[in-house]
This record gives C-alpha cells, structure tokens and sequence, in this order.
C-alpha cells in the first residue's frame, strides 16, 4: 500500500507498507520409520511500514524525517514440534539541511535504532528421531537449521521447472543438504566431497542429492565404514561405498 498527501503548501508526506506470508509443507521421507514420515511445515509473516515527511521551513531550511518499523515472524515445525523466531525493528530519524551557500550545506539532525530478536521453543512431544531432538537442545543449531532447511526447500522450488543447473549450485545445495542430514545422524555419518566447482559443468537438478540420500540409506544396512564419498572424474560422477560381504 502507498498513500501521499501534500500538507502546507511545501510538506509532502508519504507512506508505504507491504505484508506477506508465504508458506510450505511438506511429507519427508524418514528412514528410520518409513510407515511415518516427517511432516516439515515452514511459515513466515513479515510486515514492512514506512513512513516519511519532508517540507521547506523557509528559504534556506529544509526538513527531512521519516519512522521505519520492520517484523518477522518465522516458525518451523516437525511433527507439530515447533520453533519461533521473532524479529522487530525500529528506525526513525529527523535532519534540518541548510544551503548556506553554493558550497557549503549544514545537516542537523539525530537518529534511533531498535532491534529485538527472539527465539521460542514449545515442549516437545515424546519423538523418536534425533534430528529433533538435536534441534531443540541447542538454541544456536535450531536457527543454523531453520536456515539451511529453508535453503534446501528454497532450491527445490527454484529449480522444479529447470531441466539442467550448474555443478556449483547443485554442489552449495548439497552442503545444506549434508548439514541437515549430520544433524540426524550425530557422528555416525561421514561425507567426503571431492568435488570440483566449475560452472560450465551442468546437471540435472537434485541428482546428487539422489545419489547421497540412497547411499546414506544403504549405509545403514551393509556398510563396515561410516564414509560416505563422492567423486568425479571428467565424464562420471561416483559414490564410493565400503560394502561388508556377507
């Protein structure tokens, strides 16, 4: 929304908001219970307000000022086990400028700025999967993985309609990928990239991601290791894999 209204002949004072609030959900796979999948649902509400005012006092005065106030609201839930974040901010500032000559100007002025951020946490349902628990343990590692989450969820919107994406972006969503799936397994996983990041290499989308998650899967089962490696050479890429011989 905008709104402008001339005040005083010289006053001109305008306004401007905006509000959104986009919003994703979706069914994830769990390996450790494929009968139950994660239910991962991402929104937000952000508000944006300003508004300014200027007006000539005289010849020579001139009058600037202006109020700017900012909020978002983000909340990430698995398996209706949410987190917050809230964010609000403040700015206003007012300046007299005086032309005291063709060289000179004089500014007059002052200025505030507000900024509060908070993070909450709901008591958790009794769950069995560790990348929850995790996550609510540690504050600090909740907001890494709201982002790389987002991040992930971000690049599969992105690229839904893209037949080819270039390695080096398959390869940064990659890396919040590992992120989220480090977090699910603590230490008991290991991803080795061995990777070059060139441009001009192009891929199908999410294919990497593919290949990751099944070796991920089918280390649980047969694998003496817990490495997991990804390699190129110039025609191919390899996921190596220690597989025990039964």
């Amino acid at each position: 929304m905008v709104w402008r209204r001339k005040i005083a002949g010289s006053g001109l004072l305008k306004m401007y908001s905006n509000y959104n609030r986009p919003s994703l959900a979706v069914y994830q796979p769990n390996i450790d219970d494929l009968q139950n999948p994660t239910h991962v649902r991402l929104q937000n509400d952000n508000l944006y307000m300003n508004t300014s005012y200027q007006n000539l006092l005289n010849e020579k005065w001139m009058l600037h000022s202006g109020v700017s106030y900012t909020y978002d609201h983000q909340q990430l839930t698995l398996n209706q086990n949410p987190v917050e974040q809230q964010q609000q901010g403040l700015h206003a500032k007012a300046m007299f400028t005086l032309d005291a000559s063709e060289n000179v100007s004089i500014h007059l002025g002052s200025e505030y700025l507000y900024n509060r951020f908070e993070q909450a946490q709901k008591e958790l349902a009794q769950t069995p999967q560790r990348i929850t628990s995790r996550v609510y343990e540690d504050p600090d590692l909740a907001a890494r993985f709201i982002k790389k989450l987002s991040e992930v969820y971000r690049y599969v919107l992105d690229t839904r309609h893209r037949e080819v994406v270039s390695l080096q972006e398959e390869l940064a969503f990659l890396e919040s990928y590992i992120f989220l799936q480090k977090i699910r397994y603590e230490n008991n996983l290991q991803i080795n990239l061995q990777l070059p990041r060139q441009e001009t290499i192009m891929i199908p989308p999410l294919s990497l991601q593919m290949l990751l998650e099944n070796a991920i899967k089918l280390r649980y089962e047969y694998l003496t290791k817990k490495v997991v490696e990804v390699l190129s050479s110039p025609d191919e890429f390899t996921v190596k894999l220690p597989v025990l011989v039964l």
